[in-house]
């Protein structure tokens, strides 16, 4: 009897092996049904006795050496079906006996099954260097990142142009996770619903370009195109991706704006910004797929109820969208092909290929040959990929709220109690700071007294005072003794108590 303690194992490589033996006995039986098929449609099944009358011509000669070729090769599957079904005879055998052991000395015996699902999931854990060596040459390249982190996502854009030869072309695609992006100097407060963000659990994320906000999830895909300073233009690459969009069908065009808009009706299906630094440029875009458009509006349509928001930051220009419902891949495949079309490099031509060049000039399909003997180099940053440190320290900075928050520029926040008859005015400095708050009654004939009103904000006021008291929320709420009003303020600056 063995120990309970011990654990029967069977060889991972004969038990993987195994796995497959029902599928191999399948193809063989497949193959001997579809070799007897054809004896029987060439002649009989077995070899004729009778002595033609006659010497057989050279098509019957031929035709009688592929029968007796069909015979051997149905043995040879007769033979190999035979011993199959002898080595699942055995291992079935093998299994019944580990079970049996296994029933009588609570041992647990590895499915077949479970081994190979355990063996993809190592094969997915190993880890994949970073493309260093792509990222930093002077090669046409796109990079095409299957991370759903915005941060990660950004970081990884923003390492890529940084570690580019200022005179190299480089195409990037990334999907995110649900969240509203906006721009380098924008103020959240003002652009996005902040009660409504928090509540729905969207991130916040500041980038490191211009432009107005944008909402990102999985149905849709953002792209950013880089080159030099010197070959920047604003409407080029809005042009390649409508290029693109077109010929799957989309008909859709380039307004005045850059913005990728249907020709049918100007609705937006993509925005884009942009960025000029160190002698390289950046055009980076979104386009919806198939996004949640309900989620898009909620989150950007600030109410009357959440207060006034004066500031000198970039607004964004409100425009009504709609979805393409082009798969994401088919895509990437297409603004790749517009990508290769200007920036890739010609393929080498042998004697054969200039043959099929020369068919497709006299077929009249030169100008398809063309778009598409054109390459660059594609590669893909997985889940599996060595992130470099620099770029999860970029992603780092991108997620502290020091830079989501902080990065505003000085702003003024009134919120107004119409209920209780009075207005709240924060004045805001760079990095979200507090710098002052006033207060004014507009009735003092609300249900709660203007002396309790005073009285619950004092203790907000004299921290405010102190300095460095944050714009969240919670922070403020958390400094008023009153609770009804305490909720409500932090309810209205971004739905936090």
């Amino acid at each position: 009897m063995l120990a309970s303690s011990r654990r029967l194992t069977v060889p991972l490589a004969q038990t993987t092996r195994s796995i497959h033996f029902r599928a191999a006995n399948a193809n063989l039986l497949s193959g001997l049904g579809a070799t007897s098929a054809l004896l029987q449609e060439l002649g009989d099944d077995e070899p004729s006795s009778a002595i033609p009358a006659k010497p057989p011509s050279p098509p019957q000669q031929q035709l009688q050496t592929e029968i007796e070729q069909a015979r051997q090769l149905r043995q040879q599957l007769q033979q190999q079906v035979d011993q199959l079904k002898k080595h699942n005879q055995q291992f079935s055998e093998v299994l019944v006996r580990l079970n049996e052991i296994a029933n009588t000395t609570n041992v647990s015996i590895p499915n077949p099954h479970d081994i190979e699902r355990t063996t993809e999931s190592v094969e997915e854990a190993v880890v994949e260097p970073f493309p260093f060596e792509a990222i930093t040459s002077e090669t046409p390249t796109v990079v095409v990142s299957r991370h759903h982190d915005p941060f990660i996502n950004l970081a990884l854009e923003d390492y890529i142009y940084h570690n580019m030869p200022p005179s190299s072309k480089r195409l990037v695609f990334y999907v995110n996770s649900p969240c509203v992006v906006i721009g380098k100097n924008q103020n959240p407060w003002k652009e996005v619903n902040m009660p409504a963000l928090n509540r729905l659990g969207v991130t916040l994320v500041r980038r490191n370009s211009g432009g107005g906000t944008v909402v990102h999830d999985q149905g849709n895909i953002n792209f950013s195109f880089m080159t030099s300073k010197q070959e920047f233009d604003r409407m080029f690459f809005a042009e390649l991706v409508a290029n693109a969009m077109n010929r799957l069908h989309q008909g859709v065009k380039v307004n005045d704006r850059g913005d990728i808009v249907t020709k049918a009706d100007n609705l937006k299906v993509s925005g884009s910004a942009y960025k000029i630094s160190k002698g390289r440029s950046y055009h980076h875009g979104t386009m919806l797929l198939n996004s949640n458009l309900e989620v898009l509006r909620g989150v950007l349509a600030r109410d009357p109820s959440l207060g006034i928001i004066e500031t000198q930051s970039i607004d964004s220009v409100k425009s009504p969208v709609t979805n393409t419902h082009v798969d994401r891949e088919r895509f990437i495949d297409e603004v790749i092909i517009e990508f290769e079309r200007h920036f890739g490099s010609e393929a080498k031509v042998d004697d054969e290929m200039q043959s099929a060049i020369d068919q497709n000039d006299m077929m009249g399909l030169g100008d398809f040959y063309e778009a598409n003997s054109k390459h660059c180099d594609t590669i893909t940053i997985s889940k599996a990929t060595d992130i470099p440190p620099e770029v999860l320290e970029i992603a780092k900075k991108l997620k502290d709220d020091s830079w989501r928050l902080g990065h505003t520029p000085k702003f003024t926040h009134t919120l107004t109690n119409e209920k209780l008859g009075f207005s709240l005015k924060f004045d805001v400095a760079k990095g979200a700071i507090v710098d002052n708050m006033e207060l004014t009654f507009t009735n003092t004939k609300g249900p709660v007294s203007k002396q309790t009103i005073e009285s619950s904000v004092e203790f907000l006021r004299d921290r405010i005072q102190q300095g460095g008291l944050h714009y969240k929320g919670s922070d403020i709420a958390g400094f008023i003794t009153n609770d009804m009003i305490s909720d409500w303020v932090g309810q209205s600056i971004d739905g936090t108590i």
